[in-house]
This record gives C-alpha cells, structure tokens and sequence, in this order.
C-alpha cells in the first residue's frame, strides 16, 4: 500500500506537535535510585537545589546529578520527586493533569488525522472528506499544545516552589 501525501503530512505533523511537547519542562520527571526532598536532611543550596535540563532530565546541585528523567509513561514519581512543600507538589499534581490531557488531545489528533487519511484514500471522490480530513486533527492538537504549554509551566513553577523552600530550610538553621 503506497502511503498518501496527506497521511505523511498528519503522522509528521502530529508528531512534531507532540514530540516538541515532550520537551522536559512538559514531560513527567521519573524518579531515580536517589530521590530528592527539601524536608530531608541539611543540604546547601548549591547542592540540593533542582533544575530541568534538556536531554538530562531533572538534575540536583551544580554537579547537576541526574534525579529523574522523562518519558512518556512516567507521572507517579512527580510528587515524590519535588515535593518540597505544599506548592511545589500542588504544582506538580497540576502538572501531571495538564500533561495527560495534552496526551489524550495529542493522540485523538493523529488518530482522527490517520482515520480521516485512510478513509480519504479509500474514496477519492469526495471533495467534502478531504477538508474534513485535514482540518479535523487540528481540534485536537490544538488544545493539546495549549495543555502542554501549561504542563510545562506548571512543572517548572514546582521546581520554583521547591528550591525556594529548599532556601527557607536552609536559612532557618
């Protein structure tokens, strides 16, 4: 079966929407072996503090120790990974939605794209389904890009919250 323009044109396009979407500050951190907890005990700033690098993950202290890493499939480890205070993990509980919804927005638009492709190729006479077919998916990715912009600001606001109780906990000692 040769492939049609339009569905190369959908799968390219979905994924580019959705991998760029991927990008640390809008994927799930997962936890490691070392966990990190501004509640444990007494730690420098210049070494506990976290930060989100692209292509590392969540890093911990200037030697930027990797302490989680980001896929797909991994959004239990948010809470425990920077659960620093009440706002940090309220934060990243938005996160983890905020993420998921994008992910289903994401899916259902290549899916719907992939749907309308195939039943295009399989009748080329309606003029009808072919504009169906390529505005379809963008009701879905659109918002689904909007969900994950907002994933990735709230996963980096619970970064924020958790460095700043990091410096609250040390300035108390």
């Amino acid at each position: 079966m040769r492939a049609s323009p339009t569905l190369v044109l959908f799968v390219v396009v979905g994924l580019s929407s959705y991998s760029s979407a991927q990008t640390p500050a809008a994927v799930v951190a997962r936890q490691s072996a070392t966990s990190v907890s501004a509640t444990s005990a007494p730690c420098a700033y210049l070494d506990c503090a976290v930060r989100l690098e692209h292509g590392r993950g969540l890093v911990r202290g200037a030697t930027g120790q990797t302490v989680g890493t980001f896929g797909i499939l991994h959004s239990s480890a948010v809470d425990s990974l920077i659960a620093g205070s009440d706002s940090a993990a309220a934060y990243a509980r938005h996160y983890q939605r905020e993420e998921h919804t994008g992910r289903v927005y994401s899916i259902t638009g290549l899916a719907v794209g992939l749907g309308a492709t195939l039943a295009l190729s399989a009748t080329r006479r309606h003029a009808g389904l072919a504009v169906l077919g390529i505005t379809a998916p963008w009701a879905f990715l659109i918002p689904a890009s909007h969900h994950h912009q907002r994933a990735s600001r709230d996963l980096s606001r619970s970064v924020w919250w958790y460095n700043a109780a990091l410096v609250d906990s040390i300035s108390k000692r």
